[in-house]
């Protein structure tokens, strides 16, 4: 009495061979998945931080600039360039204040930021005869700053 038992299908090789397969395959995915996540979060936050330093760049220039005007132009209204100076100064803290929360690395140095607001919002370095020293100590400042604040890659 020798009968054939029939294999069902589960107890196939081939079959747990394609189940095995098909669970390591959607593990594989959530491995990768966590995997890119991680690093598209780095990746944003060095463009957020790299964005940020070229928007702290160009209101530093933006500074040397309007007091570039302020020498050029002897009928420029002065009180309005300190309003202009004193927003700017903020902002530059304000933007510096995002990079570190960003990157730690990148500290905040409220010494710089001081020496730029006592450089640009002081009246008496308006006139004509001492604008050109004003300009001297912004760029200096201002080269301190993008100094500290290099892009990363």
């Amino acid at each position: 009495m020798n009968q054939a038992v029939p294999q069902s299908l589960w107890t196939m090789p081939a079959t747990i061979i394609a189940i095995v397969g098909i669970g390591l395959t959607i593990i594989g995915w959530i491995v990768t998945a966590l995997f890119a996540r991680a690093n598209n979060s780095k990746n944003l936050k060095k463009l957020e931080t790299n964005r940020l330093i070229d928007e702290l760049f160009y209101k530093l220039d933006f500074i040397y600039n309007e007091m570039l005007e302020l020498l050029e132009d002897n009928e420029k209204d002065k009180r309005v360039s300190y309003y202009i100076f004193t927003s700017s100064v903020r902002h530059v803290e304000f933007i510096c204040e995002r990079i570190e929360i960003l990157d730690s690395k990148k500290t905040k140095d409220t010494g710089f930021i001081a020496e730029l607001r006592q450089s640009c919002t002081n009246d008496a370095k308006y006139e004509i005869s001492k604008v050109g020293t004003t300009l001297h100590e912004i760029q200096n400042i201002n080269e301190k700053i993008k100094n500290k604040y290099i892009k990363s890659f």
